[in-house]
């Protein structure tokens, strides 16, 4: 996910260095939690709904996700927040409701089932699911950039650190299972970074990245909802 959304986007990195994967996800959570892991497939289909329509919004979190500290869980209920308001100033939906992340609970290849049971409970017509995907990069610098001193090169050498983030929405039809709209979009953040400050340099670009995408994934958004309509027609338009 993170290639296709980030396309023509270039690691700017110091002179003399070369990059090193630091962490990153072997598939994004949305495709754990509906597909088992597999690719999330393309938009396939529409749903046939009574107007106006409730939508109920979530965060899936990465099944080894825990502490909620990057993106924070501020970071996160932010970017559900300025969803909802996208979602719910189109004209035919009457409602978006927020659902606890804790609800979605961790465990891989059950979201069909777990979304069509919140849909029959909570009289949802669609369920949007948000997650995000992260690559953390070091780029080492092979050269001296003239901060060696008596301790020792490695702890004053000036690495970059840079993240790529990918924020993820689908709308799903729980009954039909059909993939109504899909929305990814993303950015990239680098620092520079000592042995010295490594770890805390590492958590505030993850944050930073974060923000970025979230900015930059609401506004695709925004332009991808119009189109929205013409996937969720009622009865009588069929």
């Amino acid at each position: 996910m993170l290639a296709a959304a980030l396309a023509g986007c270039t690691l700017v990195q110091e002179p003399g260095s070369q990059p090193a994967l630091k962490q990153t996800t072997q598939s994004t959570p949305l495709a754990d939690f509906l597909y088992q892991g597999k690719a999330i497939p393309p938009e396939d289909g529409r749903a046939t709904l009574l107007l106006p329509i409730r939508i109920g919004l979530g965060f899936i979190a990465p099944t080894d996700d825990s502490t909620g500290k990057v993106p924070t869980l501020e970071q996160r209920q932010a970017t559900l927040d300025a969803v909802r308001e996208q979602l719910r100033g189109l004209p035919y939906v009457s409602e978006v409701a927020i659902v606890p992340q804790y609800w979605f609970g961790n465990q891989p290849g059950v979201g069909f089932q777990k979304l069509s049971a919140l849909a029959t409970q909570f009289d949802f017509d669609l369920v949007a699911l948000v997650s995000y995907d992260q690559a953390i990069y070091e780029f080492q610098n092979m050269k001296s950039l003239g901060l060696i001193s008596f301790i020792g090169k490695d702890i004053y050498k000036v690495d970059v650190d840079q993240a790529l983030t990918v924020i993820d929405l689908a709308l799903v039809d729980p009954q039909s299972r059909a993939l109504v709209l899909r929305v990814s979009a993303g950015d990239r953040f680098g620092d520079k970074t000592t042995m010295l400050d490594d770890f805390r340099s590492q958590a505030t670009v993850r944050r930073v990245s974060f923000d970025r995408a979230s900015v930059v994934f609401i506004q695709k958004l925004r332009e991808a909802l119009p189109a929205l309509r013409a996937r969720v027609a009622s009865p009588s338009e069929d």
